[in-house]
């Protein structure tokens, strides 16, 4: 079910943005002023993407309503959209990609954080566009 693996995507995004962005090692740069307007702005809009998935997990019980499950899709593409305009402009910050970068941990091989959002961010909103094309509202 397309619902599902959208909400086990937009989870699993979630952690990793609480995880490696919002208690992660920025936090060592945090005398970085554009950077704290940036975190300040994602951890704004942070608490919307779990409502979010609430509001379309609700349309998937029955009697299913297409109409509302659209929209609430679309209320979910917003959301998404808003997080990965965030997510950019932190690695348009320079010292950003680095630190990330580095917070793999010791001893292992951290996978490259700004790909892993891109392909996390297209994956979601494939599902999403999949999941809205086979309504028929």
């Amino acid at each position: 079910m397309q619902v599902e693996a959208i909400v086990k995507l937009v989870n699993l995004l979630h952690k990793t943005v609480i995880k490696r962005v919002l208690s992660g090692s920025l936090q060592t740069l945090a005398n970085d002023e554009a950077l704290n307007s940036a975190l300040d702005e994602l951890a704004k809009d942070s608490p919307a993407l779990p409502a979010a998935v609430d509001d379309l997990v609700s349309t998937v019980y029955g009697p299913q309503d297409e109409e509302e499950m659209s929209q609430h899709l679309h209320a979910l593409q917003d959301v998404i959209d808003d997080i990965q305009s965030h997510i950019n402009a932190l690695f348009a910050l320079e010292p950003v990609a680095e630190t990330l970068k580095a917070s793999g941990g010791k001893g292992q091989k951290s996978p490259d954080a700004q790909k892993w959002f891109e392909t996390c961010f297209g994956e979601i909103k494939k599902l999403i566009n999949q999941l809205s094309e086979s309504l028929h509202v």
